[in-house]
């Protein structure tokens, strides 16, 4: 219930913009709520928190954003929402990890000091995120280029003016929703330098076998047809051993060339051997 309630409260739709002081003036009002021991004060000094923050025009500072989660945590406590508390604890020490909460807030035993001492437990994984079209992100008040996978975070989209684009409160689990430059395609095989080399050398050895298989043929061809008077100054002993040679010359060129494309296809090709 907690959750979906600061879901909502936090993406509802900005009446007028508001500045870092309007923040501040909130977040300080439902700590001394909180405190004092007014639920209702601090009720409606939650509210103004989340109007405050997703109407900002500025950066929410680091401080600001431990604040935000602190309230978080005392709101899901007060929900009798123990697991919430723990998660926004565990916002709320990553953004200041300095932070100790106060013996006249949470005595020794008492349940809100278990919530956050319980925090430390709370993974520490994040997620990647791709960046923006244009501008950039801030996650709980840094420049990031992933979100926390396993606890609530404050997001800020900026636009290359540095203005303001849009600030959220994001739930445990949630990714922002933006428009990204699009992570670059997984390369393919022929993008491999092996791969590549082995396209070459079949090629290579496509085009010497051709060679090869062009000069035995036309020896073959050669030996069928001598005539004298083709080539007069030729003796018949001498052209054979010509035709002989251009014949094995060849049919090596053609065994070598044939060999390099079963050497490209066995060691550049998807197929071949090294591709795990």
């Amino acid at each position: 219930m907690w959750l979906m309630t600061a879901i909502a409260a936090y993406a509802a739709p900005c009446d007028a913009p508001t500045r870092a002081g309007d923040l501040d003036d909130a977040l300080v009002a439902a700590e001394r709520a909180f405190v004092g021991m007014d639920s209702a004060a601090f009720e409606i000094a939650r509210a103004t928190v989340q109007v405050t923050l997703t109407c900002q025009t500025d950066a929410v500072a680091v401080l600001d954003v431990a604040a935000l989660h602190r309230v978080e945590a005392y709101r899901a406590f007060l929900d009798g929402d123990l697991a919430g508390a723990k998660l926004g604890f565990a916002s709320l020490r990553a953004a200041d990890p300095r932070f100790g909460l106060p013996i006249d807030v949470a005595p020794p035993a008492h349940p809100l000091r278990a919530a956050f001492d319980g925090a430390l437990a709370v993974s520490k994984g994040r997620v990647p995120i791709d960046p923006p079209v244009s501008g950039w992100v801030q996650v709980d008040g840094r420049p990031a280029a992933s979100v926390p996978g396993h606890r609530p975070y404050v997001w800020q989209r900026f636009g290359d003016d540095g203005a303001v684009v849009e600030t959220s409160y994001l739930p445990k689990g949630s990714l922002p929703v933006y428009p990204r430059i699009p992570p670059p395609p997984p390369p393919g095989w022929w993008d491999a330098p092996r791969h590549r080399s082995g396209v070459v050398l079949m090629s290579a050895g496509a085009s010497v076998a051709a060679i090869g298989g062009a000069l035995a043929a036309s020896a073959a061809w050669g030996s069928n047809r001598w005539e004298p008077v083709l080539s007069p100054w030729a003796a018949e002993e001498y052209w054979a051993r010509q035709l002989a040679g251009r014949y094995w010359t060849g049919v090596g060129l053609g065994v070598g060339g044939a060999s390099m494309v079963v050497g490209g296809m066995l060691g550049g090709l998807p197929w071949g051997r090294g591709d795990g």
